[in-house]
């Protein structure tokens, strides 16, 4: 019985390591089946018992390799540029392309101007922030306490006028010049409490 052979594709000699069969042949496979008449699965499994004694060689050279090293190297320096790229991104709460118009890959400086104002606009921007959350503190603590019943009360001018007796009596019956040998320190207290809660 006479085998056939058949070439299905021409692969280099590394990229039997550095890609998977289905990148480099998966149409070749494909079409070869279909002349056979036979699935693709079939050509695939005979294909990898063929290359599976030569793969764990090639592997061992392919990482001694200066086309490796080189890979290897590359890829470093990208993982290093994007982890100094979204760093830069957070520290100045700017979009990650910002560091590319003032770093090169290498994290050298090639616009200093560029960053000097990203920088500038950053301080700016945090200034503000501080400014504004002292600015509302201070009105949270201004209003959100007694001080807000005491500008904005809703009292009419008669209310007013009677709250001002009531005060006046209050005062004449509590206040500790007209009260000698009793102690109404704290009755004068409340009162001037509720002086400063009606307004008057």
């Amino acid at each position: 019985m006479r085998k056939r052979q058949f070439s299905v594709c021409t692969m280099s000699y590394y990229d039997v390591v550095g890609y998977s069969l289905y990148d480099c042949a998966d149409m070749r496979i494909s079409a070869l089946a279909d002349r056979l008449e036979v699935s693709a699965g079939v050509l695939y499994d005979l294909i990898e018992a063929k290359l599976g004694p030569l793969l764990e060689r090639l592997e061992l050279d392919w990482r001694q390799s200066e086309e490796y090293q080189t890979k290897e190297a590359h890829q470093r320096i990208i993982a290093d540029h994007l982890e100094r790229r979204s760093k830069f991104a957070r520290e100045y709460d700017v979009d990650a392309s910002e560091y590319d118009r003032c770093y090169d890959v290498f994290g050298v400086l090639r616009n200093e101007k560029h960053l000097k104002a990203i920088q500038r606009r950053h301080k700016a921007n945090q200034s503000y922030e501080r400014a504004r959350q002292s600015s509302e503190k201070t009105y949270s603590d201004f209003f959100g306490g007694g001080y807000a019943k005491t500008i904005c009360n809703t009292y009419t001018e008669e209310e007013q006028a009677r709250l001002k007796r009531f005060y006046r009596d209050l005062t004449k019956l509590y206040h500790p010049d007209l009260n000698p040998g009793k102690d109404t320190t704290a009755e004068m207290q409340l009162i001037n409490k509720l002086k400063e809660a009606w307004g008057v």
